[in-house]
């Protein structure tokens, strides 16, 4: 394969300004946005946290011209062991099966699960129902 064959391989692959146009975080469509916030104790400091984690969702959203908010989805004092225990997240998994939400924004990879195979089956499940997700400590959009 010469290189032209390549490059021409790559950008069938991924092509970095289709997915910049379709990305949530920088495209110009509508989009239903929703936050995930998790802290796994109701100690005073963490509540706190949770406090500025919905504070800080709920101003980017809503600053977003093309963002709809659609709410902050809380679990307060539960572990990101089980999403079994995560009312607030199998409630935003609901509305996301119901077309409410079109893009999650998250803290880090942590608050949606601590268990690696777990979070694998939500952001699949997420990918089935084309609903991104971004981790925004880790910088990782699941949308492009």
């Amino acid at each position: 394969m010469d290189e032209l064959q390549k490059g021409l391989w790559v950008r069938t692959l991924w092509n970095p300004v289709k997915a910049r146009e379709e990305s949530p975080l920088i495209g110009e469509k509508q989009v239903k946005v929703a936050a995930y916030c998790r802290v796994s104790s109701s100690l005073d400091v963490q509540l706190r946290s949770l406090e500025n984690q919905v504070s800080h969702y709920t101003h980017l959203i809503r600053e977003k011209p093309n963002w709809k908010f659609v709410g902050v989805y809380v679990d307060n004092g539960t572990s990101g062991t089980s999403a079994k225990g995560q009312r607030g997240l199998q409630r935003l998994l609901r509305h996301c099966e119901e077309g409410r939400v079109d893009f999650i924004l998250t803290k880090n990879v942590s608050r949606l699960s601590r268990n690696a195979e777990e979070l694998l089956t939500i952001v699949e499940k997420l990918n089935a129902m084309k609903v991104g997700i971004f981790f925004e400590k880790e910088h990782i959009d699941t949308s492009v």
